[in-house]
């Protein structure tokens, strides 16, 4: 979530993202802005969308049509702007005054991304409070709960969720995600995936040989047919 707030930092309009055109993929705007996102962060496009859905279900961002922003991001950069310009009225050089101005934004976009951060970071402590629940595995900074195991496990063996767990504790990266229930999840899937095609390349390459072989025992047939009756006397 973090990472999202600072790419709200850093955007042209300070505090908002603007949806590109070529991400207009759905009538849901979330998931197209969720789309978006996931191009400039190291998440996949699901841990994306999960964390993105929880900044606007807290309201700490909204959307209006192609926009998304931070209501407070955009309100208090204004006025942090305007408080530091007031003592410098009266100056009589406008390239000095510019420079001020450019100084005072600087300052004022920083302290705002400082409390906007805490913020969310107060939240998330909140969360993790309220989610008092037995852990079925943790390393790091990563945890999974038995209630999202159990949701694993609706469709995955403890073998393969288990397998998947360690991999991803072994994975040079893993400081990279933020969930270790969805990270899972689009592993086990991705796996799954590798799996189904495997066995269908299987499935075809045995047809293939089958009907290549009965291609074979015709052509041998013909010609053992063939072989007779040239010998036969009429």
């Amino acid at each position: 979530m973090i990472n999202i707030m600072c790419l709200m930092h850093k955007s042209d309009e300070y505090g908002t993202i603007l949806l590109q055109q070529k991400f207009k993929q759905t009538t849901k705007q979330s998931s197209n802005f969720a789309a978006m996102i996931a191009r400039l962060l190291p998440f996949e496009f699901a841990e994306t969308e999960h964390f993105l859905n929880e900044l606007l279900e807290e309201e700490i961002l909204k959307i209006d049509g192609e926009k998304m922003f931070c209501e407070r991001m955009v309100k208090d950069a204004d006025l942090s702007v305007k408080r530091s310009l007031v003592g410098s009225k009266g100056g009589k050089n406008t390239s000095k005054n510019n420079k001020k101005f450019a100084v005072a934004k600087v300052q004022a976009n920083a302290e705002i991304e400082t409390d906007i951060i805490s913020e969310v970071d107060i939240k998330i402590k909140k969360q993790k409070i309220k989610n008092d629940e037995p852990i079925y595995r943790s390393f790091k900074h990563l945890c999974l709960y038995q209630s999202e195991f159990d949701k694993l496990f609706m469709n995955y063996t403890k073998e393969e969720i288990d397998t998947t767990l360690d991999a991803i504790e072994n994975h040079k990266n893993n400081k990279n995600y933020t969930s270790l229930y969805l990270t899972a999840n689009t592993w086990l899937k991705k796996d799954l995936e590798r799996k189904l095609n495997t066995e269908q390349n299987g499935t075809k390459q045995t047809a293939a040989d089958e009907r290549l072989k009965r291609a074979n025992e015709i052509s041998e047939v013909s010609r053992l047919a063939k072989t007779i009756l040239s010998n036969i006397d009429y």
